[in-house]
């Protein structure tokens, strides 16, 4: 079964809406899963991950994927560390009664091909290189939450979608649903966003850097970077002495998004620098290439697509209103950009929730969203002032 989701057009930087900028959102894979007729024991509704800051799981990477496996271990531990204080070890051998999130293919993973000679069911022929299956699989002994993807982009998609939508995770420790049964790919195979650094000119590399890397987890293929304006590489700019003026610091933003398997591609204009490429020149095509929120899924619903968001931003443990104040505070801060300033009776329960929730403590994760929320409720709340 292919699953297609809307993907969050709210980004955590677009509360400030000089980021309100569209942005093109990928589709990605899911699950198939089974579990071993052999296991004795019935396969509980989630396997543990960590608990009381320890981990109770490992990562086995595929070996003969270099760049696969630093992906998939520095998407998951770049997740888990920051935000929980938690790192995955990598396992060079699995221990019996272990846990394991495995990824790769048969291919290029030696774990993988073993438990495909045992008669797993590991099938990913229609996958794509940017699709992902993700599924569970039990032996007499081990758990294995298998992540299949036939390059380093897609198992960092498998990664993504198993720590944002199939992890709970709060202070206490984190869980992974068990068992799973998901396929995901793209609806769109151009997916991107195009960004005006004018816009922001004086804002920091590590700003700059913390967009591209939510873009990667936007799963994102392509991020537009506009230097127009900027005085580097020997071109002129109105821009100087920014860090987007400095050529060392504009050189760091590309290797980021060359290590999270991201294209960048600079310029200064739309049919000027990728666009005739792309389409011929053809607006008509274009237009093909403008962001959707529904990139994953084309028929998902509101309601549906704001439970996924709630899981994005805020630990397991949050008020379930959490996620649909998020969003609300999203449109409105949308509305201030275009003039419309938001009514106090709309703001009234966000502001409430976020005090209450403000009341005790969380994790760095939901701490980030509500640190977020604040910010753009003070802008929003302050009369007669340019939004």
């Amino acid at each position: 079964m292919i699953l297609r989701e809307k993907p969050c057009c709210v980004i955590r930087g677009a509360l400030k809406t000089r980021f309100l900028s569209a942005t093109l959102i990928i589709l990605f894979c899911a699950l198939a899963c089974g579990a071993d007729s052999a296991a004795p024991v019935p396969d509980p509704a989630r396997v543990s991950a960590w608990a009381g800051g320890r981990p109770l799981c490992a990562l086995v990477l595929p070996s003969k994927d270099e760049a696969g496996a630093r992906l998939v271990r520095t998407t998951i531990n770049g997740f888990v560390k920051p935000w929980y204080g938690i790192e995955i070890p990598v396992a060079e051998t699995i221990r019996p009664g272990t846990t394991v999130i495995v990824a790769g293919t048969p291919d290029t993973n030696p774990v993988l091909a073993n438990l495909a000679a045992r008669s797993a069911d590991l099938r990913a022929d229609q996958i794509g290189d940017e699709g992902f299956r993700r599924l569970t699989y039990r032996d007499t002994t081990t758990r294995f939450i298998i992540i299949l993807g036939k390059t380093p982009r897609a198992l960092k998609h498998g990664c993504q979608e198993l720590l944002f939508f199939h992890m709970s995770a709060t202070a206490a420790g984190g869980a992974i649903e068990w068992p799973l049964d998901i396929v995901r790919i793209p609806a769109f195979a151009y997916r991107g966003t195009y960004m005006l650094p004018c816009w922001a000119a004086h804002d920091s590399f590590e700003s700059w850097a913390r967009v591209l890397r939510f873009n990667s987890e936007l799963t994102l293929n392509r991020s537009w970077f506009w230097l127009a304006g900027f005085p580097v590489a020997g071109h002129p700019g109105e821009y100087g002495g920014t860090d987007l003026a400095d050529p060392a610091k504009v050189q760091g933003l590309f290797d980021l998004a060359a290590s999270e398997d991201t294209k960048i591609l600079i310029g200064g204009g739309w049919f000027n620098w990728h666009h005739g490429k792309a389409v011929g020149n053809d607006l008509r095509k274009g237009i093909q290439y403008f962001f959707r929120e529904r990139c994953w899924d084309l028929e998902l619903d509101e309601p549906a697509f704001v439970a996924r968001l709630h899981r994005r931003l805020f630990d397991a443990d949050a008020p379930a209103e959490a996620g649909a104040r998020y969003w609300q505070l999203s449109h409105l801060a949308f509305a201030a950009s275009r003039k419309e300033a938001p009514a106090p009776e709309a703001l009234a329960p966000i502001r409430s929730l976020v005090e209450a929730m403000s009341a005790r403590g969380w994790t760095a994760r939901t701490e980030d969203t509500l640190a977020r929320m604040r910010e753009a409720l003070v802008g929003l709340e302050k009369p007669g002032e340019k939004k």
